[in-house]
């Protein structure tokens, strides 16, 4: 890597990269050390980009359940969605309803039975599990519903 013809007006990591080889180098170490790590690192990044690319379109369990709870509203929109993969998105109106102070709580639908339920248009009890890595085939929210009670 030649660190001559990089202009360091940017930080940039090629910049970074060049000023702790040169550091290392002026001390008298032998860079082939930073080479080593720097594609060991590479090789990492690259492997971690396409599980995770992998994880994102074909897996079909979340994982890394994050919290539950319950969320307690009205339904206002359940749509499936989806141009490969078919997914029921849709949203509950919490809050103040009827005084205007309501806002939107997005969630994805796993269990289809779920659906007439949320569709019996009363206000409805959701229980809820939050995932910090929902694959597209799950949907599009963190937020998965495993249960629904009527009021």
């Amino acid at each position: 890597m030649n660190c001559n013809n990089i202009k360091l007006i940017f930080i940039n990591p090629l910049s970074l990269i060049c000023l702790v080889r040169e550091f290392i180098a002026s001390k008298n170490k032998s860079t082939e050390i930073l080479d080593y790590l720097f594609a060991l690192s590479l090789l990492f990044t690259g492997w971690f980009i396409i599980v995770g690319l992998l994880f994102k379109l074909f897996g079909t369990v979340p994982l890394l359940e994050y919290s539950q709870g319950d969320v307690h509203g009205k339904p206002a929109k359940l749509s499936t969605k989806g141009l490969i993969f078919k997914t029921n998105e849709g949203y509950l109106m919490t809050g103040g309803v009827e005084n205007g102070s309501a806002t939107k709580w997005y969630y994805s639908l796993q269990d289809t039975s779920l659906i007439d339920c949320i569709n019996n248009n009363e206000e409805v009890t959701l229980s809820y599990k939050q995932y910090l890595f929902v694959p597209t085939r799950v949907g599009d929210t963190s937020y998965i519903v495993t249960s629904c009670k009527a009021k």
